[in-house]
């Protein structure tokens, strides 16, 4: 008897959020907010740290290993700006607001001379590159934090993008995080503005986060 040859096609459903171009990991954050949420909303440093080669100390911070670095090891850039803290509340939220972004890209050998200290990887947090056509909202409630990113057009060539994240752990769980000799309080609020102009083939990119 012989084996008859097998063939199994099938078309990819189009929600993956993990891509790869040359030497970088794309990941994109609208489909990453399509995927399970973490505490109710999407970090894109708890999905990097689910990638192969990467890994964390534990299950409640955002700090990224590479490659067996240390954290510290690692360059985070948000807006092509160096970012030495990428993390609130010693890692359990990051920095990054997940709807203002993008894409975040990361590579996982930088051995360079741009960055000849670190022996890690990058991560870059990318903004926008479309100028909004319409006024749109969306709103990302969570367990602990929630927040809205806003797309404002002011005309075909230029526009904003304003996000901000607000967190209620204090009002919310007050009582768990209280003792006979310790009190905990710890809230944080972190506006992050885009500003996007477009003239001829350019496109100037200008980004504050707080």
């Amino acid at each position: 008897d012989t084996i008859k040859e097998v063939i199994i096609t099938a078309k990819s459903p189009g929600t993956t959020a993990v891509s790869k171009y040359g030497e970088e990991i794309l990941l994109s954050t609208q489909k990453l907010s399509k995927q399970v949420k973490i505490l109710g909303s999407a970090d894109v440093f708890r999905y990097i740290q689910l990638l192969p080669g990467i890994a964390t100390n534990n299950d409640f911070t955002s700090g990224t290993s590479v490659q067996g670095c240390e954290f510290s090891q690692s360059i985070v850039e948000m807006d092509e700006t160096t970012i030495f803290y990428p993390y609130h509340l010693m890692g359990i939220f990051s920095a990054c607001n997940n709807d203002h972004f993008s894409t975040v890209a990361l590579e996982k050998s930088i051995h360079s001379a741009e960055f000849a200290n670190r022996l890690g990887g990058k991560i870059s947090i990318r903004p926008q590159t479309e100028i909004p056509k319409n006024f749109s909202g969306n709103i990302d409630a969570g367990l602990i934090s929630s927040g809205t990113t806003l797309s404002i057009p002011f005309s075909s060539k230029c526009g904003l993008i304003l996000s901000g994240r607000l967190s209620y752990l204090n009002t919310l769980y007050s009582p768990l995080l209280e003792n006979e000799d310790n009190r905990i309080r710890y809230d944080f609020f972190d506006p992050t503005l885009t500003f996007l102009y477009k003239k001829d083939d350019y496109l100037l990119s200008f980004s504050l986060a707080y």
